[in-house]
């Protein structure tokens, strides 16, 4: 499954996540890393920043010809700190957060996807989230994990699992949000996929055949996290 791939079938996956007819929905897409802060770098010299952004730009396209607004949090490639990623999210009055990395271990054997999501019943006290988040756990949950099945089943990666995480994009927002590790690039299998430039969106199309057009994700309304804090 090559990164093209990959790419479709995420994009499918928030696209089912919502009502067709409701061509409203705003989702922030965050290219991890950037401009001074590689990220990772694959066995193939491959740099997490570049993937990040290849995918986010594609995912961002997708999803706007398919009727969805989509804020990006970098364009290109340039060093954009934790903080400014949250605070430009919160700007946006979005209704998803998406953050997508590749990932790396010291061991070129560990291969496969993961997505990460704050949970309020694993917290971390040295890494507080914010109000907002802790409310939002199960609508959090309920994308990561809807994401992570439709990967691992389509692209055929391992599946690693949800992980909650306190990772400061997923935990000090005010909306759903999730970080997704699409591969690694410290293995040679994954860091290949993720090079590979070919393209295949027959991918896209059997995902869409295959799952029903119904409503897998139930978006909080502004009741459940008070007046005015999705704003």
């Amino acid at each position: 499954m090559n990164l093209r791939k990959k790419l479709l079938i995420l994009s499918s996956v928030f696209m089912l996540s919502f009502p067709y007819q409701a061509f409203a929905y705003k989702v922030v897409v965050d290219a991890g890393h950037g401009g001074s802060d590689p990220g990772a770098i694959g066995v193939n010299g491959l740099q997490e920043k570049d993937v990040t952004l290849d995918i986010a730009q594609r995912l961002r396209d997708d999803l706007a010809r398919s009727g969805y607004e989509v804020a990006m949090t970098r364009t290109d490639d340039r060093y954009i700190s934790l903080a400014d990623r949250v605070a430009f999210t919160n700007q946006q009055n979005a209704d998803l957060f998406v953050s997508v990395h590749a990932n790396s271990i010291n061991n070129s054997k560990t291969n496969g996807t993961m997505v990460l999501y704050y949970d309020k019943d694993y917290p971390q006290e040295d890494y507080p989230a914010s109000e907002e988040m802790k409310i939002m756990t199960p609508y959090s949950k309920d994308l990561a994990q809807k994401v992570l099945n439709s990967l691992v089943t389509a692209a055929g990666t391992k599946n690693l699992g949800l992980v909650p995480s306190a990772v400061y994009v997923a935990r000090m927002g005010k909306i759903p949000s999730i970080l997704v590790e699409t591969a690694f690039l410290s293995s040679y299998t994954d860091s290949a996929l993720l090079a590979d430039p070919s393209i295949r969106p027959l991918w896209r199309n059997t995902l869409r055949k295959e799952s029903k057009p119904t409503l897998l994700l139930s978006s909080p309304t502004r009741s459940d996290i008070g007046p005015g804090k999705r704003s």
